[in-house]
């Protein structure tokens, strides 16, 4: 086997690994934003219905405000991590090669110390990095819209439990 060959193989299974990982972290992520807003709904409409302080409601906002606090702690640098493996591996297929050292870890350490803009920076520094962003549109929307989406839900449940 080349090291060529080679080099793909263990920067696709990198790859592989990160993505599981990340879908993983989402499902949770998804699932307990789910359940805590359907949970502060029910007790937002008791409130409602009783006049009684909303300590449930509010408690379960705090919970699902933390719970996106740690989305955009985990979910968005999980995804810029992937997209990092795929950029080497676009670079692999282009004949890049010296692009792509052969210490894939200690690269990929070096690039998750780099902040959020600074990454994209480095990947619109190349040809190949700004197709793969333009490539990227649903990670994108998983990475910011659906934080966003819940953000808009909960404080329109606080919104009208507070009212």
């Amino acid at each position: 086997m080349t090291d060529e060959i080679l080099a793909y193989h263990r920067l696709h299974a990198l790859c592989s690994q990160f993505d599981a990982v990340l879908q993983a972290h989402r499902t949770m992520l998804l699932t307990s934003q789910s359940i805590l807003l359907s949970l502060a709904v029910f007790a937002a409409q008791d409130h409602a219905v009783h006049g009684t302080f909303p300590w449930l409601a509010l408690t379960l906002f705090a919970m699902g405000m933390f719970m996106l606090f740690i989305w955009i702690r985990v979910v968005i640098p999980g995804g810029h991590d992937i997209a990092y493996c795929q950029w080497q591996l676009l670079l692999l297929e282009a004949g890049e090669n010296d692009h792509v050292s052969g210490a894939y870890y200690t690269d990929l350490v070096q690039w998750q110390r780099i902040h959020g803009p600074g990454k994209m920076r480095r990947l619109r520094s190349h040809p190949l990095g700004t197709l793969l962003m333009q490539a990227n549109q649903a990670r994108h929307f998983l990475n910011y819209g659906l934080p966003a989406a819940f953000a808009l839900c909960w404080v329109s449940l606080i919104a009208y439990v507070l009212r």
